[in-house]
């Protein structure tokens, strides 16, 4: 194998760079303006610039996107895992609920006026009462993921939207956050 020298490869180099270099200077804008005037080339400066701000709105898109669909999942688990907490919890209270029922159906059998009856019927209240209450904050929780992910979900639309702004050269309003 023969080793080129490397001034054959900068001087390659330099040439390639040189000859891309001007055809790159010599937009297809540049061409209109010395072909149709000043106007025609401002219609195309124009259009230039907002194909540009296109394709860099549609690339943050895809961001928002992928940052959308992430929290729509991470606010999905959370839901599914609120409904398992609850379900192991109310499963717990109900067993305890039907072992007192037991508890209380031996008691009667075996000695109809007992003391402890009444104790185990407070209890079924209580534990009835407790469930009602897991039920409710299980409830509020899954709206407040609700609530939170909608407004995540808005506030990236507002993020969009003000980068759609910026890339097309206006000013975006200033809203504290």
């Amino acid at each position: 194998m023969r080793k080129t020298p490397s001034s054959t490869l900068g001087i390659t180099l330099l040439l390639s760079l040189l000859i891309g270099g001007n055809a790159v200077a010599q937009s297809p804008c540049d061409t209109v303006r010395i072909e149709k005037g000043e106007g025609e080339y401002q219609a195309c400066l124009r259009d230039d610039r907002e194909a540009r701000a296109r394709e860099l709105v549609d690339i943050y898109r895809k961001q928002i996107d992928y940052q959308r669909k992430t929290r729509e999942f991470s606010y999905e688990q959370r839901r599914q895992k609120a409904e398992i907490l609850w379900k192991q919890a109310d499963f717990s209270l109900e067993r305890q609920k039907q072992d007192a029922e037991q508890r209380i159906s031996l008691l009667r059998l075996t000695n109809g006026d007992n003391p402890e009856i009444r104790r185990l019927e407070v209890r079924i209240d209580e534990l009835q009462q407790h469930r009602d209450l897991q039920r409710v904050q299980k409830d509020r929780m899954i709206d407040l993921y609700n609530d939170r992910q909608r407004m995540e979900l808005i506030y990236l639309e507002v993020q969009f939207q003000r980068y759609e702004l910026s890339v097309r050269g206006l000013s975006a309003l200033n809203f504290e956050w």
